[in-house]
């Protein structure tokens, strides 16, 4: 289980969910810089989408290595923020060829043993979402759910990789109660192909300006008196086993599994790292 690796005829889904609530316009102080949430989240999409493209690129070539979704909601309004009319998965190379665009170029403060770093980070502007309004989250899962449950149902997908859903957002919805997202979240999770059923991830950003990085916590361990985190941690997929050792080193965490995946004012690398579930942190991309 969870060892199938991507090549075109076994592509990887990324179903990556955005809260564009208005609450997301608040600060965020990853790396000490003062950043709203929303630009947090669309640095951080740009640049996973673009080491996506970078990972299907061989020898001046897209190749159909992915499907991606990137869903925003806000109001009462859910929707793909890539590039096109698409409303759901997007082949990456079908994703590039809608949208050759220019890179651009942003100063990001990175936190290293000897203190705080300007460094320079240049990626595509896939998505710009915009803050507004309320949080249906239910809705958003719901509609997740539909998109995983039909690329697992679909027999070119069957023996492949199953997808990873990451829901980033600064609290739970508005649209529902504990019990409606707890059941909304366990039908994702049971969505599966033969190699394993979908990984849900699910990334809380705080305004708290102190160090507080949660990074796949233990299952049974954790605590927290911000109900939000405790919500969304129980919302979160149990890591397999046969993962664990990979997440524990692609995270640095310090702590043992089971771990549930969640997380708590990641930096941009934390959540690259999620990327290579199921794609190249196992094995290398089959060059075919």
């Amino acid at each position: 289980m969870y060892r199938q690796i991507v090549t075109h005829n076994r592509r990887a889904a990324i179903l990556i969910l955005v809260d564009c609530s208005l609450s997301m316009l608040q600060p965020n102080y990853i790396g000490a810089l003062n950043r709203s949430k929303m630009e947090v989240v669309e640095i951080t999409c740009n640049m996973m989408i673009d080491e996506l493209v970078e990972r299907a690129t061989r020898h001046g070539f897209v190749r159909n290595y992915y499907d991606i979704a990137v869903i925003g909601y806000s109001h009462d309004e859910v929707r793909s923020l890539l590039p096109g009319d698409s409303e759901g998965f997007v082949p990456v190379n079908k994703l590039v060829d809608m949208a050759p665009m220019p890179k651009t170029t942003t100063v990001h403060n990175i936190p290293f043993p000897d203190g705080i770093r300007d460094i320079n980070i240049t990626y595509r502007p896939w998505i710009e979402p915009r803050a507004g309004g309320a949080t249906p989250m239910c809705e958003a899962l719901a509609y997740a759910y539909s998109l995983v449950d039909a690329w697992c149902r679909d027999l070119d997908n069957r023996d492949c990789f199953p997808p990873i859903v990451i829901n980033i957002t600064d609290g739970v919805g508005n649209d529902s109660n504990t019990a409606a997202l707890m059941d909304i979240s366990e039908r994702i999770t049971k969505t599966n192909t033969t190699d394993g059923n979908t990984l849900f991830f699910n990334v809380l950003l705080t305004s708290n300006p102190i160090d507080q990085r949660v990074a796949l916590p233990h299952r049974s361990k954790y605590r927290s008196t911000n109900r939000d985190a405790m919500t969304l941690f129980k919302m979160s997929s149990l890591i397999p086993k046969c993962l664990e050792g990979e997440m524990a080193y692609l995270m640095e965490l310090n702590h043992r599994g089971p771990y549930r995946g969640f997380m708590m004012d990641f930096a941009p690398v934390d959540l690259m790292s999620l990327l290579n579930s199921g794609t190249e942190s196992r094995h290398r991309i089959r060059q075919m």
